[in-house]
């Protein structure tokens, strides 16, 4: 378990409708800030308070330090060149829709190029002030990325920064920042979404979403309506004919995410039919989540399909039924047309929430694992 995470409550364990009372009860948000705030507080709610207390009594101690260092390392900053999109450098790939990308000559390189503020920055600092008394680590985690964003501002003066940011509480008032010095801020949606506070009240100048139905999700969060455009990426739009290849190919692929013991020891025995049928079967492990030596331990090395040795394109495209309970890839097999099956049996509790966290592929034509005993 990642340390910092320890302690911490995760999506499924506080109920849609207790989670959604709280950011009704929220007022309405006057400005960016102010909306970056109630998603901060929305995201508390999952965070244990000894560790809230210690990362504000740590960040009032750092805050006055950073801002000073920020100023200092400004007087070495010099404009390099121009770039007319600068998208967030991580492991996403395809995920920027083709109407950006048209409009845009994105570049990643200059994305880690450190943080710097300026005297003009200032004018943001006293905006953050009123909320340095509630929380200085909220204060302390948007200066820290405004420090980035005027960094990559003053080096390369972008017309766009494109990120994949809606789960954190900084892209609001980061939307305000940029808007101030003339930057589009966009969003890209990157991963499946459901009713969860955590993405509750963010604003970016746009943010694209795979379909419709993800605008009315992250509305009902009170993410204003009018910043979506719905718009299926290339990551998501995948032909299986341009992935033939009979190497990677199953009758049947479990994609896996974070499991117990128990839990993979009960995935195993209810796909024992599959090897009845004379039909194939492998397991793809989720590359952060999965525990490879525990699933070593039941199912043999021949059956594991690696992320390094098959790309995802590669593997749905390879398949006749894609299995898997929660994650993004079943939303990629659906749109590429290859059948879905949703593992309705080895994790009760989950697939109970899925539907009250308005999972989309519920509404989709899709099969459950239970119809296939």
């Amino acid at each position: 378990m990642n340390l910092l995470a320890k302690g911490d409550k995760w999506q499924f364990d506080i109920p849609v409708a207790e989670q959604l009372e709280f950011i009704r009860r929220l007022p309405e948000p006057k400005h960016d800030i102010s909306r970056s705030f109630y998603q901060y507080k929305a995201q508390m709610l999952f965070v244990s308070r000894w560790k809230r207390l210690v990362f504000n009594f740590i960040a009032l101690f750092v805050l006055p330090l950073y801002i000073l260092v920020a100023f200092i390392k400004r007087i070495r900053s010099r404009y390099r060149y121009k770039v007319e999109a600068i998208l967030e450098k991580s492991g996403h790939q395809g995920v920027v829709p083709d109407s950006v990308a048209k409009k845009y000559k994105i570049s990643t390189e200059e994305w880690s190029s450190g943080f710097s503020l300026s005297f003009r920055d200032l004018g943001f600092v006293l905006r953050l002030s009123p909320y340095l008394i509630r929380s200085p680590y909220f204060v302390f985690k948007i200066l820290y990325k405004v420090g980035l964003y005027s960094q990559l501002i003053k080096l390369y003066r972008p017309d766009a920064i494109i990120v994949y940011n809606e789960y954190s509480y900084t892209s609001s008032a980061l939307t305000y920042f940029c808007e101030s010095n003339g930057v589009e801020h966009i969003n890209v949606m990157h991963g499946e979404k459901l009713y969860y506070v955590r993405d509750s009240f963010f604003r970016f100048s746009k943010t694209y979403v795979w379909e419709d139905y993800y605008i009315k999700l992250l509305s009902d969060l009170r993410a204003p309506r009018e910043q979506f455009v719905a718009e299926l990426p290339p990551f998501m739009s995948v032909n299986p004919s341009e992935h033939r290849n009979s190497d990677a190919y199953a009758d049947y692929k479990y994609y896996l995410a974070k499991y117990t013991e128990e839990e993979l020891q009960s995935i195993v025995k209810s796909l024992e039919f599959i090897s009845r049928q004379g039909a194939s079967l492998k397991y793809r492990p989720h590359p952060r989540y999965s525990d490879i030596q525990l699933l070593k331990k039941y199912v043999d090395e021949s059956m594991i399909e690696y992320q390094r040795e098959v790309d995802i394109e590669t593997s749905i495209s390879n398949l006749k039924y894609a299995v898997g309970v929660y994650t993004t890839v079943l939303n990629q097999c659906y749109h590429a047309g290859v059948n879905v099956v949703i593992d309705d049996m080895n994790f009760p509790e989950n697939f109970t929430r899925l539907s009250e966290l308005g999972y989309v592929l519920l509404s989709k034509d899709v099969v459950y694992l239970s119809q296939l005993q």
